[in-house]
């Protein structure tokens, strides 16, 4: 290196010309860098979801998931698998082990689902899938105060535009009916004509088919034959023929039945600004460009908008782009304020043009590091994280360049030769400031190895670090040294008026820095040594009482900072049975409260714009309702989102029949405080969980507890008497003709155009909707006799469970709760549990297991992580400091510095009023690295004059004062670095502020600690050197007199 150093110090155009190489490879490489809001993750779990119309979730959890679960028992690579049983439909999450092969898991669990032959007959073939990462992009709405078929009908036209645009790659549609052809027959019709619905269904079934080819081969050629025929629309279906009465007349399918050529008939609808919609969720693909997809929705809607029928619109919300954008802004006008922060303070503080070259290392470190970041090498994206990465590394690039020049200047001082001055300058600091910096990449690069979502996520950040960080080491030795040998230092500007003010500015800050050195400083530092016992003992009852502030709840501790988002997310769940008439009772309740919050709102802060942009509600089950409001943008509007919040939830208030109702403004991490309960008995499992829940109510903090053991849906269950037997009646029989009446029968599936086509067969509507229907229906019998229902059966009522949870083939039950974490989080609500109930619970249902789900389990995976991680990064410090100094005890001086910058992170969250979280945590982990930095170039230059012969005392004073501007500049660059992100008051960087506390208050602590601890450590190892020297040589003198004894 030192050698290539001194090359391009010789050759100042090599260093101009990859200078402009850089910035320019920069400049276009961000202009086709991908763009989005999250980094898109591997995936790491496979799902395999199975359809199984009309069954209950008793049926779903018995007849497919258990099976599926069975299969995959001692499959080599699972690390968890979760199911959820509900009506007609089975879904399994598969987890995988950190490393095993995704295709090789994926393959080996479709071929032992496919094995699977007991499948119950009407349940489809399982898909398995990966759970891919979705980013959602924006949504589209296609809405209005229309009929059926023509919103139908315009949704999927636009859902075709969006597909055929080459940017659009995924989307999925929510409100979009699918086509079904349904044919309502008429009981009483039937009974005249003396048929049932198997024969009406067996008809259509015989005069609707597809069937394989015949062809007659002559010496003309060939020539197809057919005799099938497929009935695709109404009045083909109407017009089969059912029969043939004595009087030759003909019975059609119209004649016994309504065929309704339609949609499927769902207990789901959507709304949007309260009119039917159907909407579209559009996301990016693993390498879309946001803002690509963004503006390729708009183009397409742009063009559609003037061929939209008379009362419907399209709209497009939840953009994330817009979003981005913003966070983009905010970070881009953070980085630029702190880099001209930086400056300013370099200039004030050295040599303009010192400062100007050093400064430059910064946009030069991040244009090489957008280019290493394209997809031609790394392969990442330009969003929140790393964006936010370069923010972090702001403050630290310039750390070696400032070394490097004050090492320049003063060697060149000595040295009137530029050039030659020039390479001694930055082969003095070379080791220190190469050492240094793979210090501070030790500390990043363990956090690409953690396999956890969250912390992949946030590796995004040690990545373009590590990035900026190794671009800024060659520009420090590289580029800058060649630009340092051209400026002249002999004051040729002097006598220009501007430039003497300039240096009367500096020169003024220069002694100022001198005086605190000096007067300040130094003889602090000698007092400090001379007292070196009891100064540990005061540095080390500050960090104590500092750490204790966290146990003693001083310091909040929370998993995840509570993150104000833009859109605000209602869940509502009605009691089993609630009658539709009341679930839509309450969703137009709430619905009505936004809108009420929005007038009072605009009418208390004088505003023409609502707090509330756009609110679309989706029935999403019989019982269930989810309303999203999308909140105006930031500055448009007055209130923020969690006052927002508020009000709304005061407005809407106790709603009756309601099982759970949660307003959430927030991001959850995990899905949120979820506990998961679990035992083999099922009635132990339902009281256990009211006596959990009930006992939850106790913890100050918790609200809003709720469980998905659910009492479920009445069900009927119909038992066949003993004497139906006598009929020829069997179970079959009744199931059969019941289940196809109320539940209708699907015949065949059709491919109409893009759609596929269910034909179903059933009663009318108007027959299905009382108990009277049920018990006045008639079963046929083998013979075809016509017997009341209730002569061949018996009827039981009672409920049915709606869902069925099951982790690791285990029955489970979810507790759900919200924390108010300004008064609680979730880990000592979980320690609570631990301490109180769970003691209480485990002794009255032995075999019942309390595990922490969601984000509980989730902070559990990170700790056990972050744990390695910690050691790990303490050992590649260790290593990278023990090479330099070739000493196996100094880099235990060094990071002896490490604990009080957790300690600085600390105070700076109590003084900023932001909880420790995992966030603050990733923020500690990447100190680790900056704060060896000084103490390392401190030790080195200790290390130099001691073995010129200055006595310990003394070069340890001469070392500590001859690094103090230095380590006061780089302390004070990186701070001001993150200022501009530490004052931000918008919603949108809140996340990010908690890591940057750490880094900031962290560097700003130690560096006085710095300055005093390793000197006090080294006179104390100086100490313990000497008392086992004299010792030794105690030792050795008592021998000697032992043997002059003896002789």
């Amino acid at each position: 290196m030192h050698a290539l150093s001194s090359w391009f110090v010789r050759n100042p155009v090599a260093a101009n010309l990859l200078m402009l190489l850089v910035l320019v490879a920069g400049f276009f490489s961000l202009q086709s860098i991908r763009i989005e809001g999250f980094p898109a993750l591997p995936p790491t779990s496979v799902s395999i979801t199975t359809v199984y119309p009309g069954a209950s979730a008793e049926q779903v959890d018995r007849g497919v998931s258990r099976r599926i679960e069975k299969a995959l028992e001692g499959m080599p690579g699972i690390k968890k698998i979760s199911s959820v049983s509900q009506e007609d439909l089975s879904t399994l999450m598969v987890q995988k082990v950190s490393g095993f092969d995704m295709n090789r898991f994926q393959n080996e669990i479709r071929a032992r689902v496919d094995a699977i032959g007991s499948f119950p007959q009407l349940a489809e073939r399982p898909v398995v899938a990966r759970d891919e990462f979705n980013v959602e992009a924006l949504l589209v709405q296609v809405y209005g105060d229309v009929d059926t078929y023509t919103l139908q009908k315009v949704a999927r036209s636009v859902k075709a535009a969006l597909q055929e645009h080459p940017a659009i790659t995924k989307m999925t549609p929510f409100g979009l009916l699918p086509y079904e052809i349904r044919i309502e027959v008429d009981d009483s019709k039937l009974q005249a004509y003396g048929i049932a619905i198997d024969d009406v269904s067996h008809a259509i079934e015989n005069a609707s088919l597809d069937y394989h080819t015949g062809k007659l081969k002559s010496e003309a050629g060939n020539v197809v034959i057919r005799a099938d025929r497929r009935a695709f629309n109404y009045t083909e279906f109407a017009s089969i023929p059912l029969l043939t009465l004595s009087d030759g007349t003909r019975i059609q399918v119209k004649d016994v039945a309504n065929v309704i050529d339609g949609f499927e008939e769902e207990n789901l609808f959507a709304r949007f600004q309260q009119k039917p919609s159907v909407g579209m969720q559009v996301f990016t693909s693993k390498k879309g460009h946001l803002i690509a997809v963004s503006d390729a929705a708009h183009e397409i809607l742009e063009n559609i908008r003037p061929q939209l029928p008379e009362g419907v619109e399209v709209d497009i919300w939840g953009e994330y782009s817009v979003y981005m954008k913003a966070r983009l802004a905010l970070l881009a006008t953070n980085a630029w304020q702190g880099l001209l922060i930086v400056f300013v303070l370099l200039a004030v503080f050295l040599d303009f043009r010192l400062a100007f070259w050093v400064a430059m290392g910064v946009p030069i470190s991040l244009a090489g590091t957008v280019v290493f970041m394209g997809d031609r090498f790394i392969g990442t994206s330009l969003n929140d994280l790393t964006t936010f990465g370069m923010i972090v590394v702001l403050g630290i690039l310039v750390d070696d360049a400032i070394v490097v020049g004050e090492s320049v200047f003063e060697t060149r001082s000595m040295n009137k030769n530029p050039v030659e001055g020039t390479i001694q300058g930055v082969k003095r600091v070379s080791t220190a400031t190469v050492f240094g910096c793979f210090t501070t990449i030790a500390a990043f690069y363990p956090l690409l190895l953690i396999d956890n979502e969250i912390a992949k996520i946030f590796a995004n950040i040690s990545l373009v670090v590590i990035v900026a960080l190794l671009v800024s080491l060659i520009e420090s030795k590289l580029v800058l040294p060649a630009h340092l040998a051209a400026v002249r230092i002999d004051g040729m500007h002097a006598h220009k008026k501007k430039f003497r003010l300039w240096q009367r500015i500096q020169s003024v800050n220069s002694d100022f820095l001198s005086f605190l050195n000096n007067r300040g400083y130094q003889p602090l530092l000698r007092m400090a040594l001379r007292n070196r016992f009891a100064t540990m003992v005061i540095l080390l009852t500050v960090a104590v009482c500092v750490i204790s502030m966290i146990f003693n709840g001083w310091v909040r501790t929370v998993f995840f900072p509570e993150v104000p988002g833009q859109i605000i997310a209602v869940n509502m769940a009605m009691k089993s049975g609630s009658s539709p008439g009341l679930t839509m009772k309450n969703v137009t309740t709430i619905e009505k409260a936004a809108e009420a919050l929005n007038v009072e709102t605009m009418k208390e802060f004088q505003s023409d714009k609502p707090p509330i942009a756009r609110i679309m509600t989706a029935m999403t089950g019989p019982y269930k309702a989810e309303i999203y409001a999308e909140l105006q943008n930031e500055k448009s509007r007055k209130l923020e989102t969690l006052e927002t919040l508020r009000r709304w939830r005061e407005r809407v208030g106790t709603l009756e029949g309601t099982e759970e109702l949660s307003f959430s403004g927030s991001f959850e991490t995990g899905g949120g405080f979820i506990i998961e309960l679990g035992a083999r008995d099922e009635a132990v499992l339902r009281d256990a969980v009211e006596r959990f829940t009930m006992a939850l109510y106790r913890i100050d903090g918790l609200y809003n507890i709720r469980h998905d053991f659910r009492q479920g849906e009445p069900q009927i269950m119909l038992h066949l008497k003993p004497e139906a037997q006598h009929l020829g009646l069997t179970t079959a029989d009744l199931a059969h003709q019941v289940g196809d009446a109320f539940g209708g029968l699907e015949i065949q599936r059709l491919q109409r155009m893009d759609d596929e086509v269910k034909v179903l067969v059933t009663y009318k509507e108007q027959k299905r909707r009382y108990m009277l229907d049920m018990l006045d229906m008639q079963i046929r019998t083998n013979r075809g006799v016509l017997v009341p229902l209730t002569s061949v059966a018996t009827i039981e009522t009672g409920y049915v469970p709606s869902s069925m949870h099951r982790h690791n083939g285990r029955r489970v039950v979810q507790i759900s709760a919200s924390l108010d974490r300004d008064r609680i989080g979730s880990g000592e609500a979980f320690r609570m549990i631990k301490a109180t109930i769970a003691p209480e619970l485990t002794s009255l249902y032995p075999g019942l297991t309390i595990r922490g789900a969601g984000e509980l389990e989730e902070m559990g995976e990170i700790k056990g992580d972050m744990k390695g991680v910690f050691v790990m990064i303490l050992i590649l410090i260790y290593a990278l400091l023990a090479v330099p100094l070739k000493s196996y005890w100094q880099p235990l001086v060094i990071m002896s510095v490490i604990p009080f910058g957790f300690v600085g992170a600390t105070i700076g969250h109590a003084v900023s009023g932001f909880p420790l979280s995992i966030v603050s945590f990733f923020g500690m982990l990447a100190l680790m690295g900056v704060v060896v930095n000084n103490s390392l170039v401190l030790l080195t230059r200790f290390n130099e004059m001691h073995r010129d012969g200055t006595s310990v005392g003394d070069a340890l004073v001469l070392s500590g004062g001859s690094r103090f501007r230095a380590i006061i500049l780089t302390t004070v660059t990186t701070v001001c670095g993150l200022t501009p992100l530490l004052s931000e008051t918008s919603e949108q960087a809140q996340y990010l502020i908690p890591a940057a506390i750490s880094i900031a208050w962290g560097v700003l602590f130690t560096a006085p600690i710095t300055l005093f601890i390793v000197p006090v450590l080294i006179s104390l190892s100086h100490d313990f050197n000497i008392m086992m020297m004299r010792g030794e040589l105690s030792r050795i003198l008592y021998k000697n007199n032992q043997n002059r004894k003896q002789g």
